[in-house]
């Protein structure tokens, strides 16, 4: 059986608190019962609150020895840490806050229960989807003539060159900060160092891929229908030939339940595919009518109605003939 843990989050506009509890609960709900409860609340356990609130004389007063607490507050350099009780959004990496429930929270509040946390992800280099929506929106506010280097804190991670719609790629990049990607003007000496020492690749072609072996399990969940613009070029790995069974059924543009149906990809893999290709803007949404099923049941139907017709006027004339 489920043990239950109380929490409340206080004092944070409902995206946040609603993008907090959606997180909470994937990370204990395959093992605990969460109670979202009221600050009020006897029984509360965890409590996550809006920093300017922490001293507030009526909190003061709810806090009890068995209650753990994390001041929230927005700090894009130590976006996801956690930090003397400080947990800083936005939430880029959930690690911390994982970390801190497995082995802070848990243990404390069930000392006989034999669940441990292993970090085993912490060095896996996985990247959180908002660092790549911050790349792609920094790309698209930069001037298009000036060569640009992508950088994960002091670390050079590539060059692009917008102009000539191309990228150079350190292959051995990995991601060890929690800082937030940034583009800045390249300097002569980078701009050498990429050309002579890494591969030429089409802008769009490498963003792709490098987002697609970086990114992190998470994303936004896409629902309707899509219509690819542009067909990704993956590279020639196990998960190549799924790649191009979507890329062929978003190109006719088709339902994401439809393709559900038709092939047996997992759905957190179409989601990954549909959130790079949505970022770099190679699909569109469309609307139901304009999808290939739909125009498939308007022809059959048109079809089926054409038959009838000839069927009942063949039996009219059969009536008046008396055949």
């Amino acid at each position: 059986m489920k043990k239950n843990i109380n929490i409340s989050i206080f004092g944070l506009n409902l995206s946040t608190i609603n993008e907090l509890k959606t997180i909470v609960d994937n990370i204990l709900g395959a093992d605990y019962s969460i109670y979202w409860t009221n600050i009020a609340d006897t029984n509360l356990q965890v409590l996550l609150i809006n920093h300017d609130f922490f001293d507030l004389p009526n909190i003061k007063k709810i806090k009890k020895d068995n209650l753990f607490v994390l001041k929230v507050s927005n700090n894009l350099d130590l976006a996801g840490q956690i930090q003397e009780q400080n947990l800083y959004l936005p939430l880029i990496d959930q690690l911390p806050l994982r970390n801190w429930l497995f082995n802070t929270v848990i243990p404390s509040l069930f000392p006989t229960s034999t669940t441990t946390y292993i970090s085993k992800n912490e060095h896996t280099n996985k990247i959180h989807y908002t660092h790549f929506q911050n790349i792609l929106l920094q790309l698209k506010q930069e001037n298009n003539k000036s060569k640009l280097l992508l950088l994960d804190d002091n670390i050079q991670i590539a060059l692009i060159d917008p102009l000539a719609n191309s990228i150079w790629i350190d292959p051995n990049f990995k991601k060890n900060t929690h800082k937030i990607f940034q583009l800045v003007h390249a300097d002569l000496n980078s701009i050498v160092h990429f050309r002579h020492k890494h591969t030429v690749q089409d802008l769009q072609s490498g963003l792709w891929q490098w987002i697609w072996d970086h990114l992190s399990g998470e994303t936004p969940i896409y629902h309707g229908c899509y219509r690819l613009k542009h067909w990704p070029q993956p590279a020639a790995n196990a998960e190549r030939k799924d790649i191009l069974k979507l890329s062929a059924y978003f190109q006719q543009g088709n339902s994401i339940e439809y393709i559900q149906q038709q092939l047996e990809i997992s759905p957190d893999f179409i989601q990954r595919y549909l959130f790079i290709s949505n970022i770099l803007n190679i699909i569109e949404e469309i609307s139901a009518h304009k999808t290939q099923q739909y125009l498939n049941q308007n022809i059959e139907s048109k079809n089926a109605e054409n038959t009838s017709s000839v069927r009942n006027f063949f039996s009219r004339l059969r009536k008046k003939l008396s055949i």
